[in-house]
């Protein structure tokens, strides 16, 4: 999927790589190929973790958005992590050239954040378009700050080969509503599909691309 932050928003995003092994919390422990759906299973994954049109939207066009995954508690939770995290942050504190508050290494940080890479809906997901085992690469949160954030439409994996398989997952926790009035990801459907880098036409953040 191509997607980029815009305006003022906070969000929690982590990348699932496709490795030999799972390295995550709790049960997630090295595993072979055939054990990856006993793992999934303890982690609560079962065939209706995500529904049949969920998994087609994935395959059609490279997204899907999981609603209602995230509780008003566990929200609220979640925000007040996150600040936490940039009071103590020093990096979070120094505000990059870009306008954003910069948190890394959440994964590390537990609390409310050990459900977000462990959620069954997510890993259901992200098994569905990789289908092989997987782990953890990194878990980032970033909050644009009023009047930047305007990224080009962009990929996170270079292009793949004909027949290779997909090599990593993206996910966005949305911590504040995402809109057309403080900034959101946007991503074009069917993206993933490319077998090139995306067209430089897609980099004008505030462009149309009805194609």
């Amino acid at each position: 999927v191509i997607g980029f932050f815009e305006q003022p928003v906070r969000s929690l995003q982590h990348g699932e790589n496709v490795r030999e092994g799972f390295e995550k919390a709790g049960p997630m422990i090295e595993v072979s190929a055939n054990q990856i759906e006993g793992v999934l299973g303890q982690c609560g994954v079962t065939e209706t973790s995500i529904a049949p049109s969920e998994k087609q939207a994935l395959d059609r066009d490279g997204y899907v958005v999981l609603a209602g995954v995230i509780d008003a508690e566990w929200l609220e939770r979640l925000r007040s992590a996150f600040e936490k995290a940039c009071d103590k942050s020093q990096q979070a504190k120094a505000v990059k050239e870009s306008g954003t508050r910069h948190i890394d290494d959440l994964v590390n940080r537990g609390g409310p954040f050990d459900a977000v890479y462990n959620h069954p809906r997510v890993l259901a997901a992200i098994y569905h378009i990789l289908r092989v085992p997987f782990r953890l690469g990194q878990m980032n949160g970033r909050e644009p700050l009023p009047g930047f954030g305007a990224q080009g439409l962009h990929a996170d994996w270079p292009a793949r080969a004909k027949g290779e398989p997909f090599r990593i997952v993206t996910t966005i926790w949305l911590l504040d509503d995402f809109t057309s009035d403080n900034g959101a990801t946007r991503v074009v459907p069917g993206t993933h599909l490319l077998l090139t880098p995306p067209p430089k036409s897609l980099a004008a953040p505030a462009s149309r691309h009805p194609e």
